[in-house]
This record gives structure tokens, C-alpha cells and sequence, in this order.
């Protein structure tokens, strides 16, 4: 068990090391127009991360080496950061509120830049050509064999067609992930927190069944268990997350590792993000220390999603934690395949479902499900459902509910996450 750890750990420093590594260096940018853009631009639920709006990411280290001389896929026939050219630079006539655009000025929803800020835009577009022009032409060998190389000379690859579609190796092909949040309602999916952003979430689940009645408000009014997190994007492909629910004053500490992506170079039909977490149960109990074996539960999850369209997405979530019913004396993990889904109905407004049957182990008296709305707006995420399960870490809610379904008991719940 020892030697797979550190092998384990061993690989995921090497390949951390090697992606850092062999990463190509993106173009440098002036610090005045650095901070034009992470103000204005590169901003959460903006043009930042991979799924940024019409795939334009804007964060440092990628933008502009993924912009300079590639089609705007709004208008086509414009490039997005045109060095021969910068008043005909796309992104320069969206800041501008030039004609020509295809709908909004930008930046929506904050000031608009003023005219010495677009004018400094201006000026280092422009210097780009003159850095382009100091490059050294590459060996004839080389320009034959592998055609233009971006950034040497006029052609460019662009990320898009000439019809502003995206191309077959990009994420699959989709404008928009296959799920938004962190969770699906409990199941954690294949969404990572992109790398140097903090990941923010509330969750609750009322206790009371809404067939309480209106004395309780359908168990609005009634007592609730709440979970907060905080986590952390270490990489593009690793994250860290720390959380306390207030149901047995549980604190897990939880490692997402992103394995791969559906689409793309490796041509994989599906994603797949591997969980792995450990919780403390740090309410008092009679008879037993704070770090008792009895207080301590490991889990390991494999979110495995499928993007069928731009609207329908489906997971696949098999599950195991130990210690699920840490307050027997006869202790028992539990093994438990989580199934669910997310419909898109309208902009970014999905319908949300999961249902998280018990292979074996233990098994509280119903199976867990839950169904509900979920919105997406800018940097947040909101969740709004109902489900049989007041459990919030994957000790709590994979042996399943205590609300039997065959009598139509259930309650509410919602999580909301701010990403930053």
C-alpha cells in the first residue's frame, strides 16, 4: 500500500513538472495592458478559464499567443489581434464599440474603456508586427515539413473555422462544458476550478420534508445542515478543497485530479476527474478522542462524464468510503454508483438530476436521488432542488436518504458556488 502511494505521488509531481515544463512561453504584454485586461477582460465569468465565451481566454499565459492572427468567430473575416493590421483587430473594435461588431460593446457590465486605455491597446498590437518581424525565419526544412508555424510569418492556425464553428478537436467540439458546478446536486462532476482561481461553496439541506407543512414553511423555517468550502486551483488538471459540514461537525480535505478530456488531441469520448478526500468527524462523542480510528473516513470517486450535445450531458460516478456509519461499533464502508445528468432548457438554465444507488456496505433506508434547477450567471453557480438526503460529503450521502420515495417524502436544498 506504501509503495502505491508513493508511486502515485511520484507520478503526478513528474507530470506537473514535465506539463510546466515543456509549456510554451506566451507573448510578454506591457504591464499598463496587462492591467486593462485582468480588470475589464480576464475576469471570473468572463473571458477567463477554458470555457471562457466563444472559447476566448484572456488570462495571462494563454491570451494573446491563442488570439494573434486567429479569426474572431463572431465575424469570420476579422482576426482577433491583427498585428499588420490593429485598427482592424476584432478585439480592439469590440472595446471600442466600433461598426462592424457583431452585438455588444465590451466590457458588458462594467466602465468602458477610455480612450487612452484603447489607444494603449493600440500601441502594443501594433508592436506585435514589429516583434514578429525580428523573429528569424525558420530552416526551409522545417517550413516544408511542418507548413507555417504560428507566429512566424502571416499564416495562422486558426481555433476556429471560417464559419466561427468550432473545430473538431476543440473540447469536443461544444461551446459550453458538459456541467458548470463542482457538483451535480451531491455527486461531484468533471468541472475543475481552473488554475490560481478559489472555488467558493454554501450548500444547505433543510431537514423537515416539505409534507410538514406550512407550519415549518415546507421546512423552510425548520433547522438545516450547511457545508461551506474552499478550494483552490493548483494546475489545469489538479485542485484542493477544504470544507466543513455542520451535520457531525465533519471537516474533509479533498484532491481533484482532472485524468482527461472528452475531445481534443487524445480523441477520448468522455472526461474523467478522480476525487480522492479524507473527512474528520470532530463532534464530541462519549468514549472517544478527537482522532479516534472511529472519527476518521477515506473516499475515492471517478467522475466519468459524457457531452452528447451542447444541452444534454450525462455522469457516471462510482464511489467508495469507508466508515459510513462511524457511530456503530461494527463499522462499514460503503460502495455506492452515482448516475445523473444535466439538460439544458434555456441560455443557462439546465435541469439537474442524480441518482446514487448502494452496491454494497452500508445503506441508510432509502436510495439517495435529487432533482432541481440550475442557473448559471457570470461567476456563479446556483442550485436549487429537492432530494430524500441531508448528508453533504460522500460519507453522508452515498448510503442514501431517509425520506422514502414510494410515499413522495422529500425536502429542499441548494448550493451556490462563487468562483474568483
Amino acid at each position: 500500500m506504501k509503495t502505491s502511494v508513493q508511486m502515485i505521488l511520484g507520478t503526478t509531481i513528474c507530470a506537473v513538472f514535465i506539463s510546466s515544463a515543456v509549456r510554451p512561453a506566451a507573448a510578454e504584454i506591457p504591464d499598463q495592458v496587462q492591467s486593462i485586461i485582468k480588470r475589464s477582460c480576464a475576469v471570473s465569468g468572463c473571458h477567463q478559464g477554458k470555457f471562457s465565451p466563444k472559447k476566448l481566454d484572456l488570462t495571462p499565459g494563454v491570451f494573446p499567443d491563442n488570439a494573434r492572427g486567429v479569426a474572431s468567430r463572431e465575424v469570420p473575416e476579422l482576426k482577433l489581434v491583427d498585428p499588420t493590421d490593429p485598427d482592424k483587430s476584432y478585439l480592439l473594435m469590440k472595446v471600442a464599440g466600433q461598426e462592424g461588431i457583431s452585438g455588444k460593446r465590451m466590457p458588458i457590465g462594467r466602465k468602458a474603456l477610455d480612450p487612452e486605455e484603447i489607444q494603449a491597446l493600440r500601441d502594443w498590437i501594433k508592436s506585435l508586427a514589429e516583434h514578429q518581424s525580428d523573429r528569424p525565419d525558420p530552416p526551409e526544412a522545417a517550413r516544408t515539413a511542418a507548413g507555417p508555424l504560428p507566429g512566424v510569418g502571416d499564416e495562422i492556425v486558426p481555433a476556429s473555422s471560417a464559419s466561427g464553428a468550432p473545430s473538431s478537436g476543440e473540447k469536443g467540439g461544444f461551446e459550453k462544458p458538459p456541467f458548470w458546478g463542482a457538483t451535480l446536486v451531491n455527486m461531484p462532476t468533471t468541472a475543475l476550478t481552473d488554475k490560481g482561481d478559489f472555488l467558493f461553496r454554501i450548500s444547505h439541506r433543510y431537514i423537515p420534508s416539505i409534507k410538514s407543512g406550512y407550519d415549518s414553511f415546507y421546512g423552510l423555517d425548520g433547522p438545516s445542515f450547511i457545508f461551506l468550502s474552499i478550494g483552490y486551483g493548483l494546475s489545469s488538471k489538479m485542485a484542493l478543497t477544504i470544507g466543513r459540514s455542520r451535520m457531525d461537525q465533519e471537516v474533509e480535505l479533498g484532491l481533484d485530479w482532472l485524468l482527461f478530456e472528452q475531445g481534443g488531441n487524445s480523441g477520448v469520448p468522455f472526461s474523467a476527474v478522480l476525487h480522492t478526500g479524507g473527512g474528520l468527524l470532530t463532534q464530541g462523542r462519549t468514549g472517544h478522542d478527537l482522532f479516534d480510528s472511529h472519527n476518521f473516513r477515506l473516499n475515492v470517486q471517478l467522475s466519468l462524464s459524457r457531452q452528447i450535445s451542447e444541452r444534454l450531458s450525462l455522469l457516471l460516478v462510482p464511489s467508495l468510503c469507508s466508515n459510513a456509519n462511524s457511530w456503530a461499533s461494527d463499522r462499514k464502508g460503503v460502495l455506492a454508483l452515482g448516475l445523473g445528468g444535466r439538460f439544458m432548457l434555456f441560455g443557462d438554465v439546465s435541469l439537474i438530476g442524480e441518482w446514487i444507488p448502494v452496491l454494497s456496505g452500508y445503506k441508510s433506508e432509502d436510495t439517495g436521488w435529487g432533482l432541481g434547477i440550475e442557473k448559471k450567471a457570470g461567476g456563479h453557480v446556483f442550485q436549487f432542488f429537492v432530494l430524500n438526503s441531508v448528508g453533504l460529503t460522500p460519507g453522508q450521502y452515498l448510503p442514501g436518504g431517509d425520506l422514502p420515495l414510494e410515499k413522495q417524502w422529500f425536502r429542499l436544498g441548494f448550493n451556490i458556488y462563487r468562483s474568483f
